[in-house]
């Protein structure tokens, strides 16, 4: 099953303590890097996370982030800095004392100070954090693979539609090239007759020039392979596991067959057919760089 590496998935979890939010968004790579963004106090659980995530992804840069917001009350507790706080009040007293400023200070010029005023998450149960957090990643996975697999499966009917005209040009490649031979051998026929007029054509002569073209020429064995890696293509799309390297591979050798065929054709419409070859190749090619 075809599965893009771009994507995006959300989910979020709530329960009477808190409410957890994970968003999933990836892009292509070439092998998995999971980057994750938690609050500090739940940075230890960074490896539970990616444990969790190697078994949807296979392949790609993922950015995974958590909100965790405490719906309880009385799991946040608002604590006040008093030591950082008088050391402000000295500070701007000893300013206005030197300075010689008047005005009085008020609770709203300390407010500035993030410093002052902190906010402190009392410890929840490590089982409530971690079954949480599971629930949330693991739907956010859901949606996330919804979205690739669905992005997937308009790729592949791409491709499909795109092998059948590479199938298509495979065709008329073989019908031309089994009228190469006898086209050369008429043609050198021609052409020596009208150098050497009343001599008569040395046969066995004539015979090895043209099974020496025949042989430089052929290009059977390149078609039978190209028509074979095709049938693999089609193939490989229909597996379940991560086929993006598969089908890399794969395009670079069906590339190397049309390199070898445009380099041996001396027929020019079979050059150009090569290159209507490499074009929708090349355009696979480019999506299969978004395949998992």
């Amino acid at each position: 099953m075809i599965r893009s590496m771009t994507g995006y998935g959300k989910s979020i979890f709530e329960d009477s303590n808190l409410k957890v939010q994970c968003e999933i968004k990836s892009v292509n790579h070439r092998y998995l890097d999971i980057s994750i963004k938690l609050p500090k106090y739940l940075l230890a659980h960074e490896d539970f996370i990616k444990k969790i995530t190697k078994q949807y992804i296979n392949r790609g840069k993922v950015d995974i982030y958590f909100s965790f917001d405490f719906l309880d009350s009385s799991v946040i507790k608002i604590v006040p800095e008093i030591n950082v706080a008088k050391s402000y009040l000295d500070a701007f007293n000893e300013i206005k004392s030197k300075l010689n400023i008047s005005g009085e200070l008020f609770i709203s010029d300390f407010i500035a100070f993030s410093d002052i005023i902190k906010h402190q998450e009392q410890q929840l149960d490590e089982t409530i954090i971690l079954n949480s957090i599971k629930v949330t990643l693991e739907g956010a996975l859901n949606d996330y693979n919804s979205m690739r697999l669905k992005e997937g499966n308009q790729l592949k009917n791409d491709f499909l539609l795109k092998i059948k005209n590479i199938e298509d040009i495979i065709s008329t490649i073989e019908e031309i090239s089994f009228t190469l031979v006898k086209d050369y051998k008429e043609k050198l026929e021609q052409r020596i007759s009208s150098i050497l007029e009343n001599v008569p054509i040395d046969v066995d002569r004539l015979a090895m020039e043209i099974a020496v073209y025949a042989d430089k020429s052929s290009i059977d064995e390149e078609l039978i392979r190209l028509k074979s890696h095709l049938i693999q293509f089609k193939h490989i799309i229909e597996l379940e596991d991560s086929v993006g390297r598969k089908l890399d591979f794969l395009i670079q050798e069906i590339n190397r067959e049309c390199n070898t065929i445009g380099s041996k054709s001396t027929n020019l419409y079979i050059t150009n057919k090569v290159v209507e070859l490499k074009t929708e190749l090349e355009k696979i090619r480019e999506q299969v760089q978004n395949i998992e």
